[in-house]
């Protein structure tokens, strides 16, 4: 699956040179949507910050960061046309996946298509998905730019 992710990667890769997550926020997480240029896809990426700001392992207990995450994963199933789009990528990556995080500062990323983002943030907005991360305490901001 990561050598498919690769793949969009290669293809996309000045699309996602120009890639940057410009809202922050202490204490929380970011889900940020962007398009890819006129690539017809857009990336979407997870960081959770710290008290100041920045992207931090343990901006989160590790039992919330994992039911958080494993909320955004079974949400994108039904996205995943194809082996690149609607795969949440980040744990365990190979080198070219962890270069990208690392010099984005995030810490998960997938692929959208460009149509179903509204749809996608509609559902990930939900007052059930809300609610549940209210539920467990996770506070995170919905963006697209």
């Amino acid at each position: 699956m990561s050598k498919n992710v690769e793949t969009a990667m290669n293809l996309f890769k000045k699309e996602l040179e120009e890639y940057a997550c410009t809202k922050k926020v202490a204490s929380g997480a970011v889900l940020h949507l962007s398009p890819l240029g006129e690539t017809g896809y857009c990336i979407g990426t997870f960081t959770a910050y710290g008290d100041d700001a920045r992207k931090s392992e343990s901006a989160m207990p590790f039992r919330q960061y994992i039911k958080v995450i494993n909320q955004l994963e079974t949400l994108l199933e039904e996205y995943q046309a194809n082996d690149f789009v609607g795969r949440l990528v980040g744990w365990n990556p190979p080198t070219l996946i962890k270069e990208f995080l690392y010099e984005k500062k995030v810490h998960r990323f997938f692929f959208i298509n460009e149509d179903d983002v509204m749809e996608f943030m509609k559902k990930y907005s939900s007052k059930s998905r809300v609610k549940y991360r209210k539920d467990i305490a996770a506070s995170v901001s919905l963006v697209f730019e």
